[in-house]
């Protein structure tokens, strides 16, 4: 279904790259597919950016982890072992329980927290707008080259474009 989703990443020279298809963040106990994008299991000596990169990817991990966590507490239907065995169905459960998650900030007073709105138009426009110096990386989209492609797009944004990638931990 998302085998033709096309995502943009930097190159460490500024050249943005396209991607096709999504992944997912997991931990290091799965197949190198590249569907499934790991943290490093061991860092070699001298390579900072894998670990600053490995770092901010089992960060998201965590923060996702618990986000689904918090949602169970609160919906009983997705706790416990569902009565549902229809795909279509399991699917609106969730999403309905995510909407109704989202609400539910207005009252747990989390609406004034959220992230700068020209922050998130400028990633908008950069997933959007398709660029002249663009490379396609169709045929050598493996594990390794996807992975190495991520590292570069977060080196990049920090490097360069000075994004603070850890800035919602600070937000209380």
């Amino acid at each position: 279904m998302y085998k033709n989703f096309e995502w943009r990443t930097f190159a460490l020279n500024g050249a943005v790259r396209v991607l096709k298809g999504l992944y997912f963040i997991c931990d290091g106990g799965y197949h190198y597919w590249k569907e499934l994008i790991p943290p490093y299991k061991h860092q070699v000596d001298g390579t900072k950016a894998k670990r600053w990169w490995s770092k901010w990817v089992e960060s998201l991990r965590k923060d996702v982890e618990c986000s689904f966590g918090i949602m169970k507490k609160r919906f009983q239907s997705i706790k416990n072992r569902s009565r549902y065995h229809n795909k279509e169905t399991l699917e609106t459960v969730f999403f309905c329980c995510a909407i109704l998650h989202n609400m539910n900030h207005h009252y747990d007073q989390y609406d004034e927290k959220l992230h700068d709105a020209l922050e998130l138009e400028h990633i908008r426009e950069f997933q959007s707008n398709i660029e002249e110096n663009e490379i396609e990386l169709e045929d050598e989209d493996d594990f390794w080259n996807r992975r190495s492609a991520l590292i570069d797009h977060y080196i990049y944004n920090r490097d360069v474009l000075k994004t603070d990638f850890e800035r919602h931990r600070s937000i209380t």
